[in-house]
């Protein structure tokens, strides 16, 4: 897990973490304020001199944001030279704005991905 810099995050995200998906390992964004099942809550994540915007799917739990498998390709690519990663969760009236330190998820990556394929 990588997680937000209290100092220039909104208190609602915790970080962002890389768990074993249905089709691979997934990126997902941690809230500490619970959205609804039902919402679709658009992202928009900037790293490096990428910027992005997806629509996450919630969790049961209503505290994780699965993001689509296009930015697993960005963890895997792109966002492994950028120190940090901008979020910007578009769900309430109020958006949740942070950022996150992402140095090491190409390390994290490596290890994480052949015990994903392995189930």
């Amino acid at each position: 897990m990588h997680v937000a810099d209290t100092a220039r995050s909104d208190p609602g995200l915790a970080g962002l973490v890389l768990q074993c998906g249905v089709t691979g390992v997934d990126v997902a964004l941690i809230m500490l304020q619970p959205l609804p099942p039902d919402a679709r809550p658009l992202v928009s994540l900037t790293g490096g001199t990428t910027s992005v915007r997806f629509q996450a799917t919630v969790a049961r739990t209503g505290a994780v944001l699965i993001l689509p498998q296009d930015a697993s390709r960005l963890a895997a690519g792109e966002w492994q030279h950028a120190g940090e990663l901008a979020v910007d969760v578009q769900a309430q009236k109020e958006p949740i704005r942070g950022v996150i330190s992402i140095g090491g998820l190409g390390a994290a990556l490596r290890y994480l991905s052949p015990n994903c394929t392995a189930r």
